[in-house]
Parts: structure tokens; C-alpha cells; sequence
């Protein structure tokens, strides 16, 4: 994969000081599949990157406010789309949007079968000749999982599909949930599931596990297999991958869906009215 950074607007303090500091682990992020990294950025900076190999470093002059808005607005995004599977811009949001994408926000423990979705996935795009990325964003902390999850994906020889974000912002995940192609849902356990909650608001197909709490907080707002079936899940990835008309179908039926949903003051206000009714219950007994 290429990596592309638009550092055009970095010159100094704690943002170029992070960008720095990662860039300074070029095998680390030669392990995550990136075989190119193109970084975008001030002539003042150059010199401050770590050199390697990995890095492509094109020198950008923004120097007023309407060339920053033209970089930005345009030509990043054609030189992007040529050349960078993903585009990162410091302080703003991953563009992943110059390729399409299918997107799965989850932290990596064991039991959100993520394994299983990394092979049901790769099957789907086989079967149906779709070629797209699977970003996954969420936490990585389960070391022991993790290493797991990165064996699968060299043994499937997915490492050109498949990108682990780790940890994103709101700002970032709601442009992920908003622009993707479809998001997976694999987990079989939640007790409420707020992320499919999140992407239905942002009108996300979705293609959901049919356990626990993911059928009640859906409904017809996503297409459903058994978690533990991975052809199933194959096969209802594939069926959403391959029909666009189902796609924008399920897209608008998550947006009503998630209107349909209370919001955080109405359940806390519900919340409260059945702590009160205990309360005063047991008083009168």
C-alpha cells in the first residue's frame, strides 16, 4: 500500500513534532504494509524528516491562504488519487475516499471475530471480482490478538487490502462510517451496539452478526448472518458488495432507522423516571 501525509500545513509545535516522531519508525511502518510513504510539506520541514527509503517527500509552497485552500481542495486530491491507497492529514481525518473502501470499527479483542470477518471478506471479494480496501479502526491493545489478526492477514495475502487504522477520532470515524462502500459488523456479543447506532446515522449499508442486541437495534436497516458461519458471512457480504441498489436501499433505511432511535437525554430522562418509580414503590409497600 501507499501512504500518502499532507504535512502542507505543519511548520511547527506539537503536530509536526508527532509527525516527526512517527516518521522516525520507517520499519515499523513498513510493517503495516506500506511499501511507499508520500509526504506532502514545507520546504522549512524537509530537513527535519527522517530519510529512508520509504519516503517520497515533495515540497509544497503554501505560503498564502488561497494556495493552501487550491492545494487542498485540488490539487492534493488529484495527485492523491493517482498514486495513494490512503491519505492522512495531520490534525484532519483519513481520506480514504480516492479508493473505495468497506469498513469495520472495532477494538481487536478475541471475541469480536474479526478473524473470521478477515476470511469471509477476502472470500467475498474472490467471488464477486470487487476490489476494495477493508479499513478496520478501533483500539490494539491485545497484543497476543493482534499479532493474530496480522498472521491471518499475510496467510489470506490480503496485506495490499487490508489497513489497520488502531484508535480514530469522532471527526475521523464519522467521515469513515459516512463514506464508506459498506460497513461489517462481526461481533456476536454487545449488550447495546452504539457503533452500528453511529453508522446508521451516517447512512451506512451495513451488513450485521444476527445475535444479541444487533437485529433489535437495526431491523430491516442491515442485512444479517450467523457470527459464527463464515460462509454465511461471505455470502452477505458479497450479495451487499455486488448490488448497488441494495446498497443505497439499506443506506437510506439506516438514516431513518437511526432517527427512530432516543437520543442520550431522552434515556436518561427514562432512566431516571424508572429509578423514581422503584424508589417510590418500595416507600409504599
Amino acid at each position: 500500500m501507499v501512504l500518502g501525509i499532507d504535512a502542507s500545513n505543519l511548520t511547527e509545535y506539537g503536530g509536526l513534532n508527532h509527525l516527526l516522531s512517527i516518521l522516525s519508525y520507517p520499519e515499523i511502518i513498513k510493517k503495516y504494509g506500506f511499501k511507499k510513504v508520500i509526504i506532502w510539506c514545507d520546504v522549512k520541514i524537509i530537513n527535519l524528516i527522517y530519510k529512508d527509503d520509504l519516503y517520497k517527500i515533495v515540497c509544497i509552497k503554501n505560503n498564502n491562504l488561497f494556495k493552501r485552500l487550491l492545494w487542498q481542495r485540488y490539487n492534493l486530491s488529484l495527485q492523491a488519487v493517482k498514486e495513494c491507497d490512503i491519505v492522512f492529514a495531520p490534525g484532519g481525518v483519513y481520506i480514504s475516499k480516492y479508493k473505495p473502501y468497506a469498513l469495520c470499527v472495532s477494538h481487536l479483542y478475541p471475541y469480536k471475530n474479526i478473524i473470521r470477518m478477515l476470511e469471509a471478506f477476502k472470500n467475498a471479494m474472490d467471488n464477486t471480482g470487487v476490489k476494495l480496501k477493508l479499513l478496520i479502526a478501533g483500539n490494539r491493545d491485545y497484543k497476543d490478538y493482534d499479532n493474530q489478526i496480522l498472521s491471518t492477514i499475510e496467510m489470506l495475502s490480503i496485506q495490499e487490502s487490508v489497513c489497520l487504522l488502531g484508535s480514530v477520532s469522532k471527526k475521523e470515524l464519522r467521515f469513515l462510517y459516512s463514506n464508506c462502500e459498506i460497513m461489517i459488523f462481526p461481533s456476536p456479543f454487545e449488550n447495546f451496539a452504539y457503533t452500528l447506532v453511529e453508522a446508521m446515522a451516517c447512512g451506512a449499508p451495513i451488513v450485521s452478526s444476527n445475535t444479541t442486541a444487533m437485529p433489535e437495534t437495526c431491523r430491516d436497516a442491515a442485512l444479517y448472518f450467523d457470527p459464527y458461519n463464515t460462509k454465511e458471512m461471505e455470502d452477505k457480504i458479497s450479495l451487499l458488495l455486488a448490488n448497488e441498489t441494495l446498497r443505497k436501499t439499506i443506506s437510506k433505511k439506516s438514516i431513518l432507522r437511526a432517527n427512530e432511535l432516543p437520543d442520550y437525554e431522552q434515556v436518561t430522562i427514562k432512566i431516571l423516571d424508572i429509578m423514581k418509580n422503584l424508589v417510590y414503590q418500595n416507600k409504599n409497600k
